[in-house]
């Protein structure tokens, strides 16, 4: 078993009174859940299973929550001596950018600094890949990448990111190990 706190909030003056409409924050959270899914999938297969919770500890300020991802391994006697180990909820909440340790570039920063602007080129090498968007680019993992490469997961993210900001006087979304903690990923 495998599993991995971590908070996220959503900001702006709409949140003053720290309360949010229900219509904007269940979207949100089952398309988080089926991000984190949808990236076990994608990176472990049927070899574990993964759930989004939602922590019973609401605070003050902007509209927080805490939140844990559980993974049950299915076949871990499969994978001894294996090269291509099970990632676990921690790594996977990393890829995905919602934890500050393992990638430094997870899926969220990505999404970030693109700014829905075209990938024009993609270059791989030793498990690393570097996305450029005309002249520019941004270094990051394979894992990262492939999940990038993923719809599901886009459309998720989106979901869970992007379109509560598109309601008025929701302004930001951030990301922190827990709840009082230095925000690490904001957009």
């Amino acid at each position: 078993m495998s599993s991995h706190s971590f908070y996220i909030a959503y900001d702006g003056p709409a949140l003053v009174t720290n309360e949010m409409d229900v219509r904007e924050l269940a979207p949100a959270l089952l398309a988080l859940s089926d991000a984190f899914n949808e990236a076990n999938a994608v990176l472990n297969g049927e070899r574990a299973n993964i759930q989004l919770n939602v922590k019973g500890s609401f605070k003050s300020g902007c509209f927080g929550i805490d939140l844990v991802v559980g993974q049950k391994f299915l076949d871990s006697l499969l994978n001894v001596g294996a090269e291509d180990t099970v990632k676990t909820a921690k790594e996977i909440a990393g890829i995905l950018g919602f934890s500050a340790c393992g990638t430094t570039v997870g899926v969220v920063k990505f999404i970030k600094w693109a700014r829905g602007r075209k990938v024009t080129k993609i270059e791989t090498a030793n498990g690393n890949a570097k996305i450029y968007v005309g002249d520019k680019y941004i270094e990051t993992e394979e894992k990262v990448l492939k999940l990038l490469r993923n719809d599901k997961i886009r459309r998720a993210m989106e979901d869970a990111i992007k379109k509560p900001l598109e309601n008025e006087g929701i302004t930001s979304f951030g990301c922190a190990s827990k709840s009082g903690e230095q925000v690490f990923e904001s957009v």
